[in-house]
């Protein structure tokens, strides 16, 4: 498990492209050129992390920052700002790691649309749509049979 947990941090490491610091203010530079000694260092830290299922306070901060939607747009209009979440970098490359291992068999990430790779919520519109079709044609179907 450890040399498979290192190729894992030297592949995200060197395949991530965060352009922002977190609560820490370390940039990912800070791990690429970091070298074969901390992507070691990290392998082991994120080792303990799983063997003893626990992660440190540190871990789980990150700062809230607002984005602007749409730069051509009014920039005084609160509705033109999403707020975004950094995390730290090397909590990014942790959940990098997991994100790759872990897979759900819940049947309700079937209908996860928002922030979910290749869906969007024009998706879930759609959805409810054909759902109330639906249901449309078998109350009318339930009528007719009545």
């Amino acid at each position: 498990m450890q040399h498979l947990l290192l190729s894992l941090v030297i592949f995200t490491v060197s395949h991530d492209s965060s352009p922002s610091a977190g609560p820490n203010g370390l940039h990912i530079e800070s791990f690429i050129y970091g070298g074969l000694k901390l992507f070691t260092h990290l392998s082991l830290l994120y080792t303990l992390f799983i063997r003893h299922c626990y992660l440190p306070s540190s871990f789980m901060q990150s700062t809230i920052r607002p984005f602007v939607k749409n730069k051509g747009g009014d920039l005084t209009d609160p509705n033109n700002y999403r707020a975004i979440a950094l995390a730290n970098m090397e909590t990014k490359i942790l959940e990098s790691i997991l994100m790759d291992k872990l897979h759900s068999y819940d049947d309700c990430d079937k209908y996860q649309y928002g922030f979910k790779k290749g869906h969007s919520t024009a998706m879930c519109t759609s959805a409810v749509k054909k759902s109330l079709i639906i249901i449309e044609i078998a109350a009318v179907m339930s009528f007719c049979l009545l």
